[in-house]
C-alpha cells in the first residue's frame, strides 16, 4: 500500500532523526529509500526554515497526535528545493510505532501554478479597470458588485465610495419603473444588446448611454447582471431622444396603459416625433398580457 501512496510517510524519533521513509521519497525527492535513514530531518530543511519547524516539531512532541499543517523548504536530492507541506502526528506513546508520523507532499507546482492564476487574475483586473467603457455587475434588484474606473467617470460617483453602497436602481436610473422593466426584458431575454437607457449622473443631469446587458449566474447560483455603459449624451441623436423620453415619461404619467395603447400612440408620436414601440409581458403560458411596455425610437 505505502509503495503506491502519492504523499510521503517518513517516520522520525523524538530528536527528528529519520527511522522510516516510505518508497515515494525516491520518485518526489529523489533518494533511494534507505538513503536517509538516520539523517536528522532538520538537516534537510532550508536554513531560513529550520528555526520555524523546531519549534513547531517541539511542541508537537508535547501532545499526542496530529498537529498543524506546515509548509516549508526541503532539500532533494540533487540539492535544489522543493517545498512540502507536511502534517506530523505523535505517536511516541504507541508501543507499535514509538515515533513521529510525518505525512508529505510536493507542492511546488500548485504553488507555481496558482501564482500564475494570481497574475493572470491581476492582468484581467487591470484590464478591467483600463478599458474606457463602463463596466458593472450588479444583482438584480440594483444592489452594485463591483464596477470600474470609468464607471467611475460615468455616473459621477467617488472612487472611494464601496460598491456595495451603491444601487443602480437608485442611483442611477432616472425612473425606477423603467429600472424594473429593462430588468424584466433581461430576465426574459438573458441579454441585451446596443439599447438606449437614459440614466442621471450624481449632478441629476440626465445621461444616455448606449448598454449592453448580460444575464450571468455567479458561483452560488445567483443571477447576477453583467452590463457595460458607453456615454452617447453628446451625440445629436442621444440629445433628442433624451428630451423625448422625458417628455414621453410626462405624458405617460397621466395616462394608464389602455390609454395609451388606444388613444396615445398618435398624440405620443406627434408630440414627440418618434415611434411607439409596445412590449408586452406574457403570464407563464404566454397567453395574457400581464403589463405593457413602452420605448421611445426617435425618427431620423
Amino acid at each position: 500500500v505505502l509503495s503506491n501512496i502519492t504523499d510521503i510517510i517518513t517516520v522520525v524519533d523524538a530528536t527528528g532523526k529519520i527511522l522510516y521513509d516510505s518508497p515515494s521519497v525516491e520518485r518526489i525527492l529523489g533518494y533511494k529509500v534507505e538513503e536517509l535513514i538516520g539523517t536528522n530531518i532538520i538537516d534537510l530543511l532550508h536554513p531560513d526554515d529550520k528555526a520555524y519547524i523546531i519549534e513547531n516539531f517541539t511542541q508537537g512532541l508535547l501532545t499526542p497526535g496530529k498537529g498543524p499543517m506546515v509548509r516549508y523548504r526541503y532539500k532533494k536530492a540533487d540539492d535544489t528545493y522543493v517545498i512540502m507541506e507536511s502534517q506530523g502526528n505523535n505517536q511516541l506513546h504507541n508501543p507499535a510505532v514509538l515515533g513521529v508520523v510525518i505525512s508529505s507532499r510536493d507542492i511546488t507546482q500548485q504553488l507555481e501554478s496558482e501564482e500564475q492564476i494570481r497574475k493572470s487574475f491581476a492582468r484581467i483586473r487591470q484590464t478591467f479597470e483600463d478599458i474606457p467603457i463602463g463596466y458593472v455587475l450588479h444583482k438584480l434588484n440594483g444592489d452594485v458588485i463591483e464596477l470600474n474606473k470609468e464607471a467611475y467617470k460615468i455616473f459621477g460617483f467617488n472612487k472611494i465610495l464601496d460598491p456595495g453602497n451603491l444601487n443602480i436602481e437608485r442611483d442611477i436610473f432616472s425612473n425606477s419603473n423603467s429600472y424594473k422593466e429593462w430588468m424584466q426584458l433581461l430576465k426574459y431575454n438573458k441579454r441585451l444588446i446596443d439599447q438606449k437607457i437614459i440614466i442621471r449622473n450624481t449632478s441629476g443631469e440626465a445621461m444616455i448611454t448606449n448598454v449592453n446587458l448580460s444575464l450571468i449566474e455567479s458561483e452560488d447560483g445567483e443571477e447576477i447582471v453583467q452590463a457595460i455603459f458607453t456615454d452617447v449624451t453628446n451625440d445629436q441623436s442621444s440629445k433628442r431622444l433624451i428630451d423625448h423620453t422625458l417628455k414621453l415619461y410626462e405624458f405617460a404619467d397621466g395616462h394608464s396603459a389602455e390609454e395609451l395603447l388606444n388613444n396615445g400612440v398618435d398624440l405620443a408620436e406627434s408630440l414627440l416625433n418618434s415611434e411607439m414601440a409596445f412590449l408586452h409581458e406574457m403570464d407563464a403560458k404566454g397567453l395574457a398580457v400581464k403589463k405593457t411596455i413602452w420605448s421611445t425610437r426617435v425618427k431620423n
